[in-house]
């Protein structure tokens, strides 16, 4: 028996077999086995993937998708827009009286009455009376009342002495010229705002001339609104329809009734934001007449031989 399994043993290293426990083969048959299902777990996912996620063959008319993306924009860069100034409602400062100065908005104008006289703002030298049709079927508003001692009627002391709509055709600016017997007469210069309801016939000033003073220019006449309606001249005189004097211009920023001489001007204009130009008032010698005699009055050099100059309030 020896002699058998010696000869068996011989025959297998001849032809290259090696002898294998049975438990070598179970672990090399289990390897195979784990081996095996990774490899057809693996196979079935990669399958899955492939089904679901679809080849897209590009067109080529089919242009690809971008996404745009805006920039962020922060508070301060932000485009703020004004709001609109709104029209105050026209309303009443006083009832309407007999010595009330009131007006009405009659179409696209405005208009002054007091005493039964009616005045439009044509006319800053000499205010003209105008005749409506049926004044009394349109709405009055009442603006201010005379001082109960002024003398009623008289021709100098009790009379709309100007009335001038700014650019805005809604706000207004006018002058009474009020006073007593025996007593000196005085200049009511007021403002009506369209847009704020706190500036509504509001008295600007009051000017009281004194005769008794050289050169006190306090008898005012509106000139001119400002572009922007935020500034207001007046041409302040010595005296009014006394001849030979050459007012000056007084002016007035509408804000806060804030006033400003500049003196003489032979020329004077407003632009925007209280910027104006002007043109001084220059006195030169005066030419000998033919008779060599003075004619009275003073000669001045003509506007457009002088510089223009411009100012701020």
């Amino acid at each position: 028996m020896e002699n058998q399994e010696e000869i068996k043993e011989g025959y297998m290293r001849v032809v290259g077999e090696s002898p294998v426990s049975p438990l070598y083969k179970k672990l090399f048959i289990g390897l195979m086995f784990l081996f095996v299902l990774i490899a057809v777990t693996g196979g079935a996912y990669f399958m899955g993937r492939t089904q679901s996620t679809p080849v897209v063959t590009p067109s080529p008319t089919l242009q690809p998708t971008q996404t745009v993306i805006s920039p962020s924009v922060s508070p301060s860069s932000e485009v703020k827009i004004s709001p609109t100034i709104k029209v105050v409602k026209d309303e009443s400062i006083v009832p309407v009286g007999q010595n009330t100065v009131n007006f009405a908005r009659i179409g696209d104008k405005t208009y002054l009455r007091y005493r039964g006289k009616i005045y439009d703002d044509s006319d800053q030298i000499d205010p003209k009376k105008v005749s409506i049709s049926n004044p009394d079927q349109n709405t009055w508003y009442g603006l201010t009342d005379a001082p109960p001692d002024t003398s009623f009627g008289s021709l100098l002391s009790d009379e709309v002495f100007g009335f001038k709509v700014a650019p805005d055709t809604k706000s207004f600016s006018f002058i009474m010229r009020w006073g007593k017997e025996n007593s000196p007469i005085s200049y009511y210069v007021y403002y009506y705002s369209a847009f704020d309801k706190y500036q509504q016939s509001l008295l600007v000033n009051k000017f009281t001339p004194d005769f008794n003073l050289n050169k006190s220019q306090d008898v005012p006449k509106i000139d001119q609104f400002s572009p922007d309606g935020k500034y207001l001249s007046l041409q302040m005189y010595v005296c009014w329809n006394c001849g030979g004097s050459k007012p000056e211009t007084l002016l007035v920023r509408l804000q806060d009734y804030e006033m400003k001489r500049i003196g003489k001007t032979s020329y004077f204009f407003w632009k925007n934001n209280g910027e104006y130009e002007y043109k001084e008032y220059k006195i030169i010698a005066c030419p000998p007449t033919p008779t060599g005699e003075w004619m009275g009055g003073e000669c001045t050099e003509k506007p457009e031989n002088l510089p223009l100059k411009t100012g701020q309030f």
